[in-house]
């Protein structure tokens, strides 16, 4: 309630308040109106009469509380109502007025409650005091601040003083912006009285006391921060006296702190410490606490029993007292607490020795259970951290503690590591290294392997773009990285290559990523990190099962070494660490690597320019150190590439060698007569250059090279005669003829002394031309040369010796095939040199001396040669192959001789083009002597396999008798009798067997012969119309099953074929059903020119047609197409014995063919496809027959016509369907809607045709394989091959769409005719 009447009035029962407002108002005490101010709530109040009441310590607390809460009541009133502004509110009065008035009283008032004990009313007394501030202005709260200071300054005791200080501290915290602490005057006697009362037994008013010490640090109101004047004013004895309430301050509050248990109270009193130890006063008292520790400890030694706080070093008080507020609840004060470490610890020269002193006692214990128990909270997490990290600085005392919180460390560790750019990343991380570094064997295999799969993830996760994480932080998780790899629990953590492998990979990948590989720190320790998994991938383990995983870490290094370090190494470098760390790494690969990495690399270092570059670096970085390394680096590449014995020619002078290429060609100029320095120097040049030219990497110009390899030549070729290393002079040879033939394209000029005495060398020194790896260029040269072909001949005869132990490549104890049969192959494939007639001349030779085992070698080579490039048979019959196999086969009766001559005729004729067999007559008598063999073979009952490569040979000379070549060779086994005599013996014992043939398949001896018989029997059926064309009566293979083979040329009689069809293997029924279809063209062929009839019985057609009707939808596609084309043939003579089995069974195929293509599922249907042919073929040729059945017309109803058409795509339309529609409109089963829609059709079709700019066509040449044959098992397999390619059923693409365009245009033609007669 605001006072309803002057407070002069309610005391001495005067008047009532007059209702009159507009007369002048006095108050009782006759105070004038102008200190009367009204309220909000019609009342007034005097603030004379308030100010004497208050300041009266004789006034009741009754009338005092009555009297302060209608001055709150006033002050809230007008601030709720937001009427202060005006100018008759009571607050604007009073700041306009009055402002200072009530400061005096009121302050008064709080010091007559103070003394009284009354709580309540010092409470209320301070409240109003703030809520008269809030009102008012700045200078009324600096009055309040000046005369409560001086009121603490003259009391007795702050034990009453507990809402004074409060208020008094809500003052400076609250206008701390406004305010100035000048009017403070004694500030040395008010804080002399504040830190006295520091040790006054009340918690509350210990925190009241820090808090206005607090603040007046901060607002700079302590002694010393008067100015210099003030301070020392009194000489030497200020300054003694501010020390001395310095130090007070300092153990003051530090004893506070230690004592308490208040959360708040410690806030208070750490935050004064905190604004206390930015003084440089009190730096200068712990500089003298440091300088006095030693002086200390040795006077408490002396007097144990002195205990008084001044002789507690202030270092040691203050670590006693932060780890109650370390241990506190509230992570505000932990927080406050290692902030105030934090900075003592950082302060100054001393602060070693604190440090030290706070390790001790054990204040990182505290740190570490502050860690363990943050529960992930971020401030507090970075505060522990950068303490923990101020005292590792002193190593040896932090050791122990830093191992007792390892585990803490690494539960944080795995947090900040998964947050980018986290601040204490790197101090964590020192601090693991620390502890793995200095605490050896702390980690148990569980810890590490967590560590590394942490620090994997760091690194892993920021391998593309930016860095993701401090440049520390990264050399960091590589050093602990390599600690880890050097930790005796390494080898026991199983997944730990893998994790290295991980690490290592992405520690590069993310440098290069994010373009730091500029910095020379980063790269030298993600290199460090290879370096030690290289290391660790070699080394023993007790785990048998990581081996695989060390392998694979090892592979994953070089790996990262081709993807990263080999591009690298081709920018412009400019630190010379970095590059030598590179390759330092590439060392350690070649040298202790395993032989599959070492060799590997050695490889991938030569094929990546490597040589060029190391010279490069060389002129860059003429370093000593640097040149070492790379020539100890080419030699351990030589090791690899070419033996030992070669690099050891290098590293044996690798000091003496220079740096300049050309410098190392000089040295080739000079004569090593009697000079041993030169002539090793020399040759290790000489190694240089022929490794370079293996992978065409020369380190110099190859006119200049050329020129210096002569000059050596001229000069050093004399003085070794007779005595020149082997090893030596073919490596001069070889990069001599290499260095030859890839100068040879470009008309380069030559010594010719130099050649010829090269040619010497080759022709009278012992050199071997398998000792060593070999240039492919080199080889074309030399096998270009004329006058050398005779040596070559018996190095080539070497080679054919040696790869006849494997079938693949030749090894000589080295560590790469010297000289393989695919370089080899390619050599003989290229025909520009003489290799193959020095191969043929090999031959010849050995096939005179009677050299048979020699002669298989070579033969072997000369099979393995055309399988690898089959081509290469036209060359060999370009270069008389012919005439040697015919010698081959007269010479030598072994069967392992005679087996590989007919495996390599069989090759040479299955891939040669038939141009290339021009030679008739040679060609007639290897056939002759062939047929003489196949005699001797079944004469002697030898192998049956020998006799199926014969057979296979026949059916191929056969084949090329239709390209008018090998005619007399073809007629010679169409006519032989012997070769007549056995394909009758095979099918009479095939036909025997009955249904049981169908279990002899093709793996059987009886199986195999018939599929060859029969392949024979389809290629003499080809051959004999194209070489006896009208002598040859095709009806003769209408024979019956009683009568004997009447014939004298080699063929089935059809029947036969038939029975073979039906009971025959799935091969058989192939075979058997190709026969019958040519055969059955070739009758029908000669019948329509002839005119004559036919010369078989109606009973021998009608079982021919029965077996035919029962292959019409047999389940493999060609056997149903040939079975289909040949019924469609015999139905086409219209014979009078066709019409009861037409009856029968052509209705149903029709049937067939009329739901086939008037369904989509049937046109897209493969194996419809596939029958198709036959199918419409069938149909075709009822339709042709002058009285088509009637059903035919039922069944081609408009309805099911329409059904077809709509059915039909450009992309489906084939000729045979053409074919069936032009039937259809010529017997009148089309409508004009019908042709105009496929006119439509048609013409679409036709233009896809011609647009399409890729076509899968067979080989017209030839149409043979890409392979030869890979043994005489697998010879059917060819030659069904080329049976299927020949046939008219399985046309390439091209011939297919060509016989559509023909179908196109007679639909077209037909489509007009009609028009026109219509």
């Amino acid at each position: 309630m605001e006072f309803p009447r002057h407070l002069d009035e309610e005391s001495e029962g005067s008047q009532p308040y007059p209702l009159n407002q507009s007369q002048p108002y006095t108050c009782a005490k006759g105070h004038r109106s102008s200190l009367s101010l009204p309220t909000q709530s019609d009342g007034r109040i005097c603030l004379v009469c308030l100010a004497t009441l208050l300041s009266d310590p004789h006034s009741l607390s009754l009338h005092l509380s009555f009297a302060l809460s209608n001055l709150s009541l006033a002050l809230r009133c007008d601030r709720s109502s937001s009427s202060s502004s005006l100018p008759n509110s009571f607050v604007a009065s009073l700041r306009t007025c009055h402002p200072h008035l009530l400061v005096g009283p009121l302050v008064r008032a709080l010091a007559s409650a103070c003394d009284r004990a009354d709580d309540e009313l010092s409470k209320q007394v301070s409240e109003v005091v703030l809520e008269l501030t809030a009102a008012l202005d700045a200078s009324v709260v600096e009055d309040f601040l000046a005369r409560i200071s001086d009121m603490l300054c003259k009391s007795g005791s702050l034990i009453r003083q507990l809402h004074t200080l409060h208020c008094f501290g809500v003052l400076l915290s609250e206008f701390h912006d406004s305010i100035s602490t000048t009017s403070i005057r004694d500030k040395y006697t008010l804080f002399s009285k504040l830190l006295d009362g520091l040790q006054l037994p009340s918690e509350e008013l210990r925190g009241e006391i820090l808090f206005v010490l607090y603040k007046l640090s901060s607002l700079q109101a302590s002694p010393w921060d008067d100015d210099e004047h003030d301070v020392y004013d009194n000489g030497s004895c200020g300054i003694a006296r501010l020390s001395s309430i310095g130090e007070l301050s300092l153990r003051h509050s530090l004893n506070v702190l230690l004592k308490t248990q208040s959360d708040d109270v410690r806030l208070n009193c750490i935050a004064l410490l905190l604004v206390l130890a930015k003084r440089d006063i009190f730096n200068n008292l712990l500089i003298k606490d440091c300088n006095s520790i030693g002086a200390r400890e040795e006077r408490d030694s002396t007097d144990s029993s002195s205990e008084t706080m001044p002789h507690t070093p202030i270092t040691s008080l203050l670590a006693d007292a932060v780890k109650g507020s370390l241990l506190s609840s509230s992570t505000e004060v932990q927080a406050g607490a290692l902030e105030l470490i934090s900075h003592f610890l950082l302060w100054g020269p001393g602060h070693v020795g604190q440090i030290e002193a706070f390790i001790e006692e054990n204040i990182a214990d505290y740190i570490f259970e502050v860690l363990r128990l943050s529960g992930k909270n971020d401030a507090l997490v970075i505060s522990c951290i950068e303490v923990l990290s101020l005292l590792s600085t002193a190593d040896d005392s932090f050791k122990q503690k830093l191992a007792i919180g390892f585990q803490t460390i690494l539960s944080v560790l795995h947090y900040v590591a998964e947050i980018p750019y986290h601040p204490v990343q790197p101090h964590v991380l020192k601090l693991v290294l620390s502890c793995v570094t200095f605490c050896t064997g702390i980690m148990s295999p569980h810890q590490t392997k967590g560590i590394a799969a942490t620090l994997t993830q760091l690194i892993k996760s920021h391998s593309s773009g930016d860095l993701g994480m401090h440049m520390e932080t990264f050399v960091l998780a590589c050093l602990i990285f390599v600690e880890i790899l050097k930790s005796q629990s390494a080898c026991e953590i199983k997944e730990l290559p893998l994790l290295v492998k991980e690490a290592s990979k992405h520690a590069l990948s993310s440098i290069f990523s994010s373009h730091e590989a500029s910095d020379t720190t980063l790269l030298l320790h993600s290199l460090y990190i290879l370096k030690e998994a290289l290391v660790y991938s070699h080394e023993g383990n007790t785990l048998t099962d990581i081996s695989n995983e060390k392998i694979s870490l090892e592979t994953s290094i070089v790996e990262t070494c081709e993807v990263f370090l080999l591009p690298w190494l081709q920018n412009d470098i400019q630190d010379e660490d970095a590059l030598l760390g590179v390759l330092e790494l590439f060392h350690m690969i070649l040298l202790n690597g395993s032989i599959k990495s070492a060799s590997g690399f050695a490889r991938l270092l030569a094929s990546s320019s490597w040589f060029n570059l190391s010279f490069g670096f060389l002129g860059v970085f003429p370093g000593e150190s640097l040149r070492s390394m790379v020539y100890m680096i080419h030699s351990l590449v030589v090791d690899q590439i070419l033996g030992v014995e070669f690099g050891d020619k290098i590293r044996d002078v690798c000091l003496l060698l220079p740096s300049d290429p050309l410098d190392l060609l000089c040295l080739l100029g000079q004569k090593c007569l009697f000079d041993f320095n030169l002539a090793s120097r020399q040759h290790a040049v000489l190694v240089l250059l022929y490794i370079t030219s293996l992978y065409g990497n020369r380190i110099a110009d190859e006119t200049e090279t050329l020129a210096s390899l002569e000059q050596y030549i001229l000069l050093n070729s004399s003085n070794s005669s007779g005595q020149t290393d082997c090893m030596l002079l073919t490596q001069i040879i070889l990069l001599y003829s290499s260095i030859r033939g890839t100068l040879s394209m470009h008309q380069a000029a030559y010594s010719q002394e130099a050649e010829k005495t090269v040619f010497n060398l080759i022709t009278y020194q012992e050199w071997d031309l398998l000792s060593m790896q070999v240039d492919p260029v080199a080889l074309r040269w030399l096998f270009r040369k004329q006058e050398i072909t005779e040596p070559l001949s018996y190095q080539i005869l070497n080679f054919c010796r040696s790869n006849s132990n494997n079938s693949t490549c030749m090894q000589l104890d080295k560590i790469q095939s010297t000289l393989d049969l695919q370089t080899i192959a390619e050599l003989a494939i290229t025909g520009d040199n003489h290799f193959i007639a020095v191969l043929l001349l090999i031959l010849d030779r050995v096939i005179q001396t009677g050299q048979e085992a020699d002669a298989l070698h070579v033969m072997n080579v000369i099979n393995e040669i055309i399988r690898v490039f089959p081509e290469s048979s036209n060359q060999f019959c370009l270069c008389g192959i012919v005439n040697a196999l015919n010698s081959l086969c007269g010479a030598f009766n072994s069967s392992e001789t005679f087996e590989a001559c007919s495996i390599t005729v069989f090759d040479i004729l299955y891939s040669a083009s038939y141009k290339s067999l021009c030679d008739e007559e040679d060609w007639l008598a290897l056939t002759l002597k062939l047929l003489k063999k196949l005699e001797n073979l079944r004469d002697s009952q030898l192998l049956v396999q020998q006799e199926n490569i014969l057979l296979g040979i026949f059916c191929l000379i056969l084949h090329y008798s239709t390209r008018q070549v090998l005619q007399e060779s073809s007629k010679a086994v169409i006519l032989n009798g012997s070769l007549i005599s056995l394909m009758d013996r095979v099918v009479q014992e095939a036909c025997a067997k009955g249904p049981a043939l169908s279990e002899h398949s093709e793996e059987t001896p009886l199986g195999e012969s018939l599929v060859f018989v029969l392949l024979l029997s389809f290629f003499s059926l080809r051959s004999l119309h194209a070489i006896l064309k009208a002598d040859i009566d095709w009806q003769e293979f209408f024979q019956s099953g009683t009568d004997s083979h009447s014939t004298s040329v080699l063929g089935i009689p059809c029947h036969e074929l038939c029975k073979i069809l039906r009971t025959g293997s799935s091969l058989s029924k192939i075979v058997s059903s190709q026969c019958l279809a040519e055969l059955f063209n070739q009758i029908s062929a000669q019948r329509m020119h002839s005119k004559e009839g036919l010369k078989c019985s109606p009973r021998y057609l009608q079982s021919i047609i029965a077996v035919m009707e029962g292959f019409i939808f047999h389940e493999n596609g060609i056997v149903s197409r040939n079975c289909g084309s040949i019924l469609a043939i015999i139905l086409g003579w219209e014979n009078k014995c066709l019409r009861d089995c037409s009856n029968r069974w052509c209705r149903l195929i029709a049937e067939e063919l009329v739901v086939g293509l008037g369904t989509a599922s049937g046109l897209s249907s493969k194996g419809f496809a596939s029958r198709q042919e036959g199918l419409v073929g069938i149909v075709v040729s009822l339709l042709k027959w002058k009285t088509v059945p009637v059903w035919i017309g039922k069944m081609f109803q408009n309805i099911v016509v329409s059904g077809i058409i709509n059915h039909l795509t450009a992309r489906n339309v084939t000729g045979e369907i053409v074919k069936l529609f032009r039937e259809l409109m010529t017997r009148n089963y089309l409508t004009q809607e019908h042709v105009t829609i496929l006119h439509h059709l048609f013409q679409i079709c036709r233009r896809q045709l011609y647009d399409e700019s890729e076509v899968n066509q067979l080989d017209e040449e030839n149409g043979k394989m890409t392979t030869g044959c890979e043994d005489g098992d697998k010879l059917w397999t060819q030659l069904i091959h080329l049976m299927l390619n020949q046939s008219k059923d399985c046309e390439g693409s091209r011939v297919r769409n060509k016989k559509l365009l023909d179908e196109i245009d007679l639909f077209f033609h037909e489509s007009r005719k009609q028009s026109q007669t219509s």
